[in-house]
């Protein structure tokens, strides 16, 4: 008989849309540590001699190059490298904020509750990518300050789906018998509410990497987040603009990596919704 990680695992296998996801993803995270073994140029390294050469597959540079003659698989790969770490550091930022603040509002209740909420919902009635220009523009331009902008702007998101996980399993019979033998809260959050909150956790883990990913190209692009010459999609883009129509490639592959990425995510966090809820029974 299988257990619920089993029988989650078999239903995840029976996606095969978010199996092929999970397949380029891995694909990528593996472009991005392993990215000097991949490449054969410095994503830095100028040449005037190679200026914006279109792609082929004759050429030592396969997916062409910039205007300054930088070779843009390289830039790309380091790219990925860049845009998956921030990413990975937003989505931990926001899960060790958010968890514990969603678990205490949602256990707590009370004035708790309504404190944790009411900043949740200021915070969320600004667009994400307007907020974190709001960040940025505080904290100032630079990497440093576009992790902590985008990991703030996914913490209220995070609060909102641990507290309405913990409102409901704080009332099954499981934690109520705990509360009677005589169970503390903390132990009682700890042993029985946080394990069972890791399916929607990764979930919008999940779905946190993808939005971290745009917001941080977002502010790449408008020249508040890396700043040049750093191999960052978004900031490749903000430097190909001009060159959108005599050099199409500049502009395309950043692109496209940037949509790679968030689709790739938001397929894998759906397959992930599906497999992990507890209604599905299908077999």
């Amino acid at each position: 008989m299988r257990s619920p990680w089993g029988k989650a695992l078999h239903r995840f296998r029976r996606q095969k849309v978010a199996v092929c996801a999970l397949l380029i993803l891995c694909g990528l995270i593996t472009l991005a540590i392993f990215a000097p073994w991949f490449v054969r140029f410095s994503p830095l390294e100028v040449n005037s001699q190679a200026l914006q050469l279109a792609p082929s597959l004759s050429s030592p540079h396969l997916l062409g190059t910039d205007d300054l003659g930088r070779d843009l698989w390289s830039r790309l790969v380091y790219g990925a490298r860049l845009s998956l770490s921030i990413g990975a550091l937003a989505v931990l930022v926001s899960l060790g904020i958010g968890t514990p603040l969603g678990l205490w509002a949602g256990y707590k209740g009370g004035w708790v509750d309504q404190t944790i909420m009411r900043l949740t919902d200021m915070l969320m009635s600004l667009p994400n990518i307007l907020l974190a220009i709001v960040l940025v523009t505080v904290l100032g331009p630079g990497l440093n300050n576009t992790v902590w902008a985008v990991s703030v702007v996914a913490i209220p998101s995070v609060i909102r789906v641990i507290r309405a996980v913990t409102l409901v399993e704080k009332e099954r019979l499981y934690a109520q018998a705990a509360r009677a033998y005589g169970a503390g809260d903390f132990r009682i959050v700890l042993g029985h509410l946080v394990p069972n909150s890791i399916g929607p956790l990764m979930v919008q883990a999940t779905l946190g990497f993808s939005d971290a990913i745009l917001n941080a190209a977002a502010l790449g692009f408008l020249g508040l987040g890396a700043q040049p010459p750093t191999p960052e999609w978004g900031v490749m883009l903000a430097d190909s603009r001009a060159y959108l129509e005599s050099s199409w490639w500049m502009v395309t592959l950043p692109g496209l990596c940037l949509v790679i990425a968030s689709l790739c995510f938001n397929l894998l966090g759906d397959g992930l919704r599906e497999a992990l809820d507890p209604k599905v029974t299908t077999e």
